[in-house]
């Protein structure tokens, strides 16, 4: 069974976004408080399974912030023509992504362990 399916529309992608707090010993993972963040984006792309460089390029999408901001909940809901196979995917292939948080102050947040979904394409026997 696959995550994802080329060409789905409407499926929605969430995610809580942790940073560390370092001012408790040991450090504790609390959810990043994305009141200041200028913007969230969902970097991905889709690969063939044990696909070697070169990669397709990396599609970039904007991100919505799930309220309260405080939370660190991002969401997005994919549109017609995110979810293309790449060229000798096959019937499955690999959907990896990061997100990205720009701050109004400059400081930028990239998620430290990139995500993994399967994804299949039903116009493949």
């Amino acid at each position: 069974m696959s995550d994802l399916t080329i060409g789905d529309v409407g499926v929605t992608l969430q995610e809580q976004l942790l940073g560390q707090d370092l001012t408790q010993d040991p450090p504790v993972q609390t959810p990043l408080d994305l009141t200041n963040a200028q913007k969230v984006e969902l970097l991905f792309l889709i690969v063939p399974p044990n696909s070697t460089p070169p990669q397709p390029p990396v599609k970039t999408v904007l991100m919505s912030i799930l309220s309260p901001p405080t939370n660190g909940v991002v969401f997005y809901s994919f549109q017609a023509g995110d979810l293309v196979a790449p060229l000798g995917m096959g019937k499955n292939g690999v959907f990896k992504f990061s997100i990205r948080v720009t701050f109004n102050n400059g400081n930028i947040f990239y998620t430290n362990i990139d995500g993994q979904f399967s994804i299949k394409d039903d116009s493949v026997l």
